[in-house]
C-alpha cells in the first residue's frame, strides 16, 4: 500500500497519516489494505475516505471497512461471508469522540480482526464495547446548558 490519498481536509489527511503510521501493525493483521478518496456531491467537493480491510484473499475473508467524513463520522462495518451468506456481521457509527484521535480508531479497526479471528463468542458484543468509548452519538455543536 503506497498510494495514500491526499485530501482537502485536515481531518481526513491526519486519517490518513494514522494509517501510515500503523500500516506495520495493520499489515500483521490483515492481507489486503487499500485507502481511497471518494467523492460525494455533485460538485465534487465532499469526499470521504474508505478504507478496506481484508484478512485473507478469499472473497469469503473477514472484511472491516471504515468510512470516515470530514466532520469527523465515521462508520464501521465488519463482516464474514460464506457460501450461505454472512456468518456475522456488525455494523457501528458516530462521531470520534472528543479526547480520541485517529490512531484510535486504527487500533480499534486492528482489534476487530483479533476478537473475530479468535472466534470469540458474542463477537459482536466484543465488537460494539471496542468501539463504545472511541464513537460517541448525539447532538454536535451547542453545550448543553445547565440550570443553576
Amino acid at each position: 500500500m503506497n498510494n495514500y490519498p491526499i485530501f482537502d481536509n485536515h481531518s481526513l489527511n491526519d486519517f490518513v497519516s494514522s494509517i501510515k503510521a500503523r500500516s506495520k501493525s495493520l499489515k500483521s493483521k490483515y492481507y489486503y489494505i487499500n485507502i481511497e478518496k471518494v467523492i460525494e456531491g455533485v460538485e465534487g467537493f465532499d469526499a470521504k475516505a474508505e478504507l478496506t480491510l481484508r484478512k485473507s484473499r478469499s472473497h469469503k475473508s473477514i472484511t472491516v471497512r471504515l468510512n470516515v467524513w470530514p466532520d469527523r463520522w465515521v462508520w464501521v462495518d465488519a463482516r464474514e461471508a460464506s457460501d450461505k451468506g454472512w456468518l456475522w456481521s456488525f455494523n457501528e457509527e458516530g462521531r470520534l469522540a472528543g479526547g480520541k484521535n485517529w490512531s484510535d480508531v486504527i487500533r480499534c479497526a486492528e482489534a476487530m480482526a483479533e476478537i473475530f479471528t479468535a472466534g470469540v463468542d458474542n463477537g459482536a458484543k466484543k465488537a460494539g464495547e471496542i468501539w463504545r468509548k472511541t464513537l460517541v452519538k448525539g447532538p454536535v455543536g451547542e453545550a448543553r446548558k445547565v440550570r443553576l
